[in-house]
C-alpha cells in the first residue's frame, strides 16, 4: 500500500506492482495478495513465491514426511516456527496464515512459484499453484532437482542462476505487458 501511495516519490509506477517472498516471506507475499483482493488493496500484477509456506494448518504433506530430516529445514523446526508465529490452532486456518486454504483466490495476481525437490515446503507450494489454476489464475511452478530449502537461488550460478533468470524474465514480461493482457491472455504464464 505504501509503495502504491508513494510511487511517484520513488520514481515508481503504482499501476505496475509485483510482490515476492522467500520461505516465510513467500507466505506473507501470498497472504498480501489475498488481503489486497479482499480489502481492495493496491492492484498487484504478479507474485513470485520461492520455497513458500502456504498452509500453516498442517505439516502432513508427503514432502514434510519424506524430507523431515537431513535436508536442511526440518519438520521439527517448522513445527517450532509455526508455533511461535501462530500459536492458536484455529488461526492457522486463516487465509492470511494459510493462503492455500482461502475460500477465493480468483482475484490474486498470476504467480511464479519456485520449489526444491527435497524441501519440506515443496508440496504446499506446488499445491498452491494448482489451486490458483483451478480458479483461472495463471500460475506455474519450477521444481529444482536435488535442492532443499535454501536461499541458494540468489547466487547467480548453475540452477541458482537459472532461478534468478526465471524470476527476472517473468517480471520483465509482466512489467512490459498490459495488465489485461497478462490476466486474460497468459496461456504460458511468465
Amino acid at each position: 500500500a505504501w509503495a502504491a501511495e508513494h510511487a511517484e516519490e520513488i520514481n515508481g509506477d503504482a499501476s505496475r506492482l509485483a510482490i515476492a517472498g522467500e520461505s516465510a516471506g513467500g507466505n506473507v507475499a501470498a497472504a498480501t495478495c489475498i488481503m489486497a483482493q479482499d480489502q481492495g488493496g493496491p492492484p498487484l500484477l504478479f507474485q513470485v513465491l520461492a520455497y513458500a509456506s502456504t498452509n500453516l494448518d498442517t505439516l502432513e504433506t508427503d514432502s514434510y514426511n519424506k524430507y523431515a530430516t537431513g535436508y536442511g529445514l526440518t519438520k521439527f523446526y517448522c513445527t517450532w516456527l509455526r508455533n511461535q508465529y501462530i500459536g492458536d490452532k484455529k488461526d492457522r486456518k486463516s487465509p492470511y496464515a494459510s493462503p492455500l486454504l482461502a475460500e477465493n483466490v480468483s482475484g490474486v495476481p498470476p504467480a511464479l512459484v519456485l520449489t526444491g525437490e527435497f524441501d519440506v515446503l515443496r508440496d504446499e507450494g506446488e499445491a498452491y499453484v494448482e489451486r490458483l489454476k483451478e480458479e483461472d489464475v495463471p500460475a506455474r511452478f519450477i521444481r529444482y532437482a536435488d535442492k532443499g530449502h535454501m536461499a541458494h537461488w540468489m547466487t547467480p550460478s548453475g540452477e541458482a542462476g537459472d532461478a534468478q533468470f526465471q524470476v527476472a524474465f517473468a517480471l520483465k514480461a509482466v512489467f512490459r505487458s498490459k495488465p489485461s493482457e497478462l490476466r486474460n491472455n497468459c496461456k504460458n504464464c511468465p
